[in-house]
C-alpha cells in the first residue's frame, strides 16, 4: 500500500512537472518600447518698454496704450514728441515649437513712480497679444497660443495708466510681472 501511494505521488509530480513545462513552452516573451521628450524651458525678456508717452495731467484721468501701440485718453492731454507712446513687448527667447502656452499677468497692484517726488500712478487693465490670440484684464490671460518656431517671438502688452490731479512733473517708471507656462 505504501508503495502504491509513493507510485501515485511520483506519477502526480511527473504529471504536474510536465504541465508546467508545457505551459512555459506555449508562453511568449515580448519587448516594449519606452521614450521621453524633454522640452525646452520657457524664458521671457523685456524687449520694449510699455510707454504711455508725454502727458499733461489736465485734471487727471486715464491714458491707455493698446497692444498695437494706439494711445487714447480719458481726460489728460496727450502731447507728442519723444519718447513716443508704444506698446510693450516681451520676447519668448526659449521654448519648444508647436506647443501651446498660457500667458498671464501675475496678480498685484502695479504702479509707475518717479521715486519719491510725486504720487505713484496706478497701471491696470493689462492686455496681451501673442500669435493672433489676445487676452485682457482682469487676469490678462491668453489661455492657449502656440509657439510657432525657433527664435524669439513677441508678446505685445498694453495697459491703462491713471493720472492724478494734480500729478507732479517727472519721469515715472515701474515693472509688471508675467507668467508663461506650457498647457
Amino acid at each position: 500500500m505504501k508503495n502504491k501511494k509513493m507510485l501515485a505521488l511520483g506519477t502526480a509530480l511527473v504529471t504536474l512537472s510536465g504541465l508546467a513545462a508545457a505551459t512555459r513552452a506555449n508562453g511568449a516573451t515580448g519587448t516594449g518600447n519606452m521614450s521621453a521628450v524633454i522640452i525646452a524651458a520657457l524664458a521671457l525678456t523685456n524687449a520694449q518698454t510699455l510707454h504711455f508717452g508725454n502727458i499733461s495731467p489736465n485734471g487727471g484721468g486715464t491714458v491707455a496704450v493698446d497692444v498695437t501701440g494706439a494711445r487714447t485718453t480719458g481726460g489728460p492731454t496727450l502731447i507728442g514728441g519723444l519718447p513716443a507712446a508704444q506698446q510693450g513687448f516681451l520676447d519668448i527667447t526659449s521654448g519648444s515649437a508647436g506647443l501651446s502656452v498660457t500667458v498671464s499677468l501675475v496678480a498685484g497692484a502695479y504702479t509707475v513712480d518717479d521715486v519719491g517726488a510725486g504720487v505713484a500712478m496706478p497701471v491696470g487693465s493689462f492686455s496681451f497679444a501673442f500669435n493672433g490670440v489676445t487676452g485682457a484684464s482682469p487676469s490678462a490671460t491668453i489661455p492657449t497660443a502656440a509657439i510657432t518656431g525657433a527664435g524669439t517671438q513677441d508678446i505685445a502688452v498694453g495697459a491703462v495708466l491713471t493720472v492724478g490731479n494734480p500729478q507732479v512733473a517727472g519721469t515715472y517708471t515701474g515693472d509688471y510681472n508675467v507668467d508663461i507656462s506650457y498647457n
